[in-house]
């Protein structure tokens, strides 16, 4: 992969060995703080130079932070800070430039165009950091918290359903032994009536031979 430009241009295997890296990196910086370095330093004295012919404040923010914790640098420009196209100096000049002492350049800009001639003239990977027809590094980004909402989601899922197993068999125990006690109740119960008709059949017995006795005094 060259460049960063729009993400139909990038194999899907390529999109997602990036998403991948992300997650175990996003993880393995759990503990860590904003400007400390990832261990591996992968980008150690690659320097980014960003340029911004549009406002931004989260892709400022994201590119400078994100080149840091890998061990790099960057530096960005204004166009106003250039001779581009202003001191008669051309934009393939200035890609040159920018390829000599750059390890990679993102461009958030109003022209595709522009973007185009750049990507012509650079020799260093161009990242578009957003243009009229395409933001991948923010379609990107949404898929990589979609997919960790997603797994969320699932592990919510599945929690909720072990729960509801538990409960489920927990009822089933309590309504097991409920019916245990009530058998015992009823057996019981059944025991005394037994013992109660006995006695009552006793005592009508030892009625009736009273009154045989009677008779026959």
């Amino acid at each position: 992969m060259k460049h960063f430009i729009n993400l139909k241009d990038i194999p899907a295997s390529d999109l997602r060995k990036i998403i991948s890296d992300a997650k175990k990196r996003k993880k393995k910086r759990k503990n860590l703080n904003t400007l400390d370095l990832d261990k591996d330093k992968p980008l150690k004295g690659k320097l980014l130079i960003q340029m911004f012919e549009k406002s931004s404040l989260r892709t400022r923010l994201s590119f400078y932070l994100a080149i840091k914790q890998l061990g790099g640098s960057a530096l960005t420009l204004r166009p106003d800070e250039l001779h581009l196209s202003k001191g008669g100096e051309s934009l393939a000049d200035t890609a040159k430039i920018l390829s000599t002492f750059g390890n990679a350049f993102m461009l958030r800009t109003d022209s595709d165009q522009k973007l185009d001639e750049f990507r012509k003239y650079m020799t260093i990977p161009i990242i578009n950091g957003l243009s009229p027809s395409s933001h991948p590094t923010q379609v990107l980004s949404d898929i990589f918290t979609i997919e960790e909402i997603k797994k969320k989601t699932q592990e919510l899922v599945q929690a909720s359903m072990k729960l509801g197993e538990a409960v489920y068999k927990s009822q089933q125990s309590a309504n097991a032994q409920n019916t245990k006690d009530t058998n015992k109740k009823t057996q019981s119960e059944n025991k005394n009536d037994n013992v109660v008709d006995a006695d009552f059949e006793e005592v009508k017995e030892d009625k009736t031979k009273d009154k045989d006795k009677e008779k026959r005094a």
